[in-house]
C-alpha cells in the first residue's frame, strides 16, 4: 500500500464490530469483511493470542500486513458515526529499530487495485514516539504514543457535514474535513462515505488491535435490528437493515457466544425499570442475553 500525500448518544448495537475471539489463531481469511489490500491474501493480518483486551485474541499487524475491512460502496454514506478501536503498542516496538511506522487508516473510497481515497491516516512513528494525522488537518497535533497498555482510538465523523474529530487516549489529534480530494488516486469519485478500514504496517514489528466497532450516532431506532444476514463474511453481516427477523437473533447469539463486548454487552441487569437496565457495563453474562431476548420479543 502507498500512503497518500497531501456528546451524542449511540445505539446500543454496533453496525460492525470485531474482537477476533471467534476465529482460530493464524492468518485472517475472509471473515467479517476482512481481506488483504488489493485482494492479496498475504497482506491479511494475523489473529493472535499473544495479547487481548477482551477474550483471548486480537489482531496482530506487522511485517507489511495490510488488512482491510471492506464495507462496500453506498453502505455507510450518510449520518454521524463513531469508529472505536483499542490498540496495544509494546515498548519494544519503539526500541526495535531507529524508525518504524504503523498506520490506522479509514478510506472513503476503496476498490481492489483502485481507485482509492484516504479519509484518515493516523501515523504511529517510533522515531518521534508520536502519533499524528498524516494529512495535517486544521487543529492537528502530535500526541505521545502510550506503550504497554491498551489505548482507545475514537474517530467521530459526520458524512452529511463533512467533519471528522479523532482522539487517541482521550486527547484530540485532529479536527477538520472528512473528504480530502488531494488524497484520491486517478478516477476516484471522492464520495461522502466510509468504505473500508485499513490496518497497515510497513515492515514494523507487531502492534495489536482489539474490540473494533463502528456505530451510527443517533442511528436506527430499532435496537434489536443488528444485521441484514446471519452468514459471517457475507455482505450486510452486522449491518442493520430496518427488518427484525431470526437473522438478527442468530447474529446476536453468535456475538454473545464469541464474547464480543462491543456488540453483545447491552445491559447491567435484566430487570426492566431497575438502575442499569439497558446500560452496558463491560461485563458479558446471561443478563445481556435475556435483555436481548426481551427487546427482540418486543419487536420494533
Amino acid at each position: 500500500m502507498s500512503i497518500a500525500l497531501a456528546g451524542l448518544a449511540c445505539t446500543a448495537g454496533a453496525q460492525w464490530s470485531d474482537n477476533f475471539d471467534s476465529y482460530a489463531t493464524g492468518p485472517l481469511t475472509g471473515v467479517n469483511n476482512w481481506a488483504g489490500w488489493d485482494g492479496v491474501a498475504a497482506a491479511e493480518g494475523i489473529v493472535s493470542n499473544a495479547m487481548a483486551l477482551s477474550g483471548a485474541n486480537s489482531m496482530q499487524i506487522d511485517l507489511g500486513a495490510d488488512a482491510v475491512a471492506n464495507y462496500g460502496v453506498g453502505t455507510i454514506s450518510s449520518g454521524a458515526w463513531e469508529f472505536r478501536a483499542w490498540q496495544f503498542i509494546p515498548s519494544s516496538w519503539i526500541a526495535a529499530v531507529p524508525d518504524q511506522t504503523t498506520y490506522f487508516i479509514l478510506l472513503n473510497e476503496y476498490a481492489d487495485l483502485g481507485p482509492y481515497c484516504w479519509a484518515l491516516q493516523l501515523e504511529f512513528d517510533s522515531f518521534s514516539d508520536t502519533v499524528r494525522d498524516f494529512d495535517n488537518r486544521p487543529l492537528s497535533v502530535e500526541v505521545p504514543i502510550v506503550t504497554d497498555q491498551w489505548v482507545e482510538i475514537v474517530v467521530a465523523f459526520d458524512l452529511d457535514n463533512d467533519t471528522i474529530v479523532t482522539t487517541y487516549n482521550g486527547t484530540q489529534i485532529c479536527d477538520g474535513p472528512w473528504n480530502f480530494p488531494a488524497n484520491c488516486t486517478a478516477g476516484a469519485l471522492d464520495p461522502n462515505e466510509l468504505q473500508c478500514l485499513d490496518l497497515y504496517a510497513s515492515g514494523s514489528t507487531p502492534v495489536y488491535y482489539d474490540d473494533l466497532s463502528l456505530t451510527q450516532v443517533g442511528g436506527p431506532s430499532c435496537e434489536p435490528d443488528l444485521t441484514t444476514g446471519a452468514i459471517s463474511g457475507q455482505p450486510g453481516y452486522g449491518v442493520p437493515n430496518g427488518v427484525l427477523n431470526n437473522d438478527d437473533f442468530f447474529y446476536y447469539l453468535a456475538q454473545f457466544a464469541a464474547g464480543n463486548l462491543a456488540e453483545a454487552d447491552l445491559t447491567t441487569g435484566a430487570i426492566a425499570g431497575q438502575p442499569g437496565y439497558g446500560v452496558p457495563n463491560g461485563i458479558l453474562n446471561n443478563d445481556d442475553f435475556f435483555y436481548y431476548l426481551a427487546i427482540f420479543a418486543a419487536g420494533c
